[in-house]
């Protein structure tokens, strides 16, 4: 990369949250400037979706590890966190004493169910409600993405010089929130683009169709706010003034795997 580069992922999370939430990251790729998801596997996966993630091929897709909504894919899990539901759930998933093992074996079940369906490994790991703030939860990341040599969305300073030590690539810098209203509005963009420091940078968004959310209702402001502000027709000549070049996870050097690398629909190597 050039000294001066400045480079943009894109990535829209929660694909496969809800019908409306896809079909928003759809059209926020086709038409935007999304270049990137993040796939929940705890909910069931249309057959309509699967064909479509897989035919986009300039699509980053990568694992939005999921502990708090759907159901857990591992017996492991179920049987920990079953029982413990809302705002006990969340607690519980920001505690230093959530046990690791059960992380470890939903991770790993969730990361199963994504190879098996799409044939090939996630681009990137990532977590829904950035549960890997708790070091627990990041440690169980770091580990099985060193296994396969994937990018680690970091989260701040602190995770970011932790995915880097175990050899991972990672965003040198990442950019979005969620809440009641539109994190990026169509004004925040066009003034990030504008400001864009040199090197690889992260927007994460919550753009989707539909109200109300599987998370609260207030939230399917934000997505419907956040899809129009990334499909506002001005932003491919801002990111051409501002010599930004969209990327996605995919486009970032991976390290290699080690014996643990699933087969990708008959090849092998880096993921995509």
């Amino acid at each position: 990369m050039a000294a001066r580069d400045r480079r943009l992922i894109v990535n829209a999370d929660d694909y496969n949250l809800t019908a409306g939430v896809g079909r928003g990251i759809c059209k926020a790729h086709e038409h935007g400037i999304v270049t990137s998801t993040s796939l929940i596997m705890t909910q069931p996966l249309s057959q309509r979706d699967l064909r479509w993630l897989k035919s986009a091929t300039g699509l980053s897709v990568g694992l939005h590890l999921c502990l708090d909504v759907g159901k857990l894919l591992s017996v492991v899990a179920r049987q920990a966190l079953g029982r413990v539901t809302g705002a006990a759930r969340r607690e519980l998933l920001a505690s230093p004493g959530l046990d690791r093992d059960v992380v470890s074996a939903e991770l790993e079940a969730q990361f199963e169910s994504f190879v098996g369906g799409l044939g090939r490994q996630p681009t990137h790991l990532d977590t829904h409600h950035d549960i890997h703030s708790n070091p627990v939860v990041l440690d169980v990341l770091v580990e099985l993405a060193r296994r396969f040599g994937i990018p680690v969305r970091s989260l701040d300073d602190g995770t970011r010089r932790k995915i880097r030590a175990a050899g991972l690539p990672t965003p040198d810098a990442t950019v979005g929130g969620q809440g009641c209203g539109a994190f990026w509005t169509v004004e925040r963009l066009k003034e990030a683009l504008a400001k864009l420091e040199p090197g690889i940078t992260e927007f994460v968004c919550h753009g989707g169709l539909g109200i109300p959310d599987h998370d609260l209702p207030t939230h399917g402001i934000q997505r419907e706010e956040e899809l129009k502000s990334f499909l506002c027709p001005g932003l491919a000549s801002i990111l051409a003034e501002s010599k930004v070049l969209l990327i996605g996870y995919k486009d970032l050097p991976c390290t290699r795997g080690g014996a643990g690398r699933p087969a990708e629909s008959g090849r092998s190597g880096r993921p995509r």
